[in-house]
């Protein structure tokens, strides 16, 4: 079973982790979708796979996200991980001190990838990296192919 575990500040993020859940069950897996304010440590144990995916916040996963992933990092030794965050292109904004700042103090994924490595955990694949058009969304169009090849990607390993 693969377990995916998100959170969302405007929405955006909830839709791509539906996405993928939906791309992932087309494949024949069984998946299970937890929003970070419902999930459990009971949620681990049956868990093959777990993706996290988070919106970028300041650089970073959402507080509620960080702390989850700290305080369960435990869990995730040995355990197959991916990511996967929701971000503006800051190619497309054009703003020279965002495109400094997300240069030198990243994303959520790579939060994420930090941790995983801390953790031993198996990561699968590289992070999937989806866009939204403003702060609020809503998602640039070509997400769902995009979801689609990146679920290829994890099930490649």
């Amino acid at each position: 079973m693969i377990l995916i575990i998100f959170d969302t500040v405007f929405g955006n993020t909830g839709k791509v982790a539906g996405m993928l859940k939906e791309a992932l069950t087309q494949k024949g897996e069984a998946v299970e979708m937890v929003s970070i304010a419902q999930v459990t440590e009971n949620n681990f144990p049956s868990a093959d796979m777990i993706i996290f995916g988070s919106p970028t916040r300041a650089f970073r996963p959402t507080p509620n996200m960080q702390s989850f992933v700290r305080a369960f990092k435990g869990l995730l030794k040995d355990k197959k991980v991916a990511c996967f965050d929701t971000r503006m292109d800051v190619v497309e904004v054009n703003n020279k001190f965002l495109t400094f700042m997300a240069k030198h103090f990243g994303y959520a994924n790579d939060f994420f990838m930090k941790a995983f490595k801390k953790a031993h955990a198996q990561i699968v694949c590289e992070p999937g990296n989806f866009y939204v058009k403003e702060q609020a969304g809503p998602l640039k169009d070509d997400t769902q192919t995009l979801v689609q090849a990146w679920a290829e990607k994890i099930l490649s390993k």
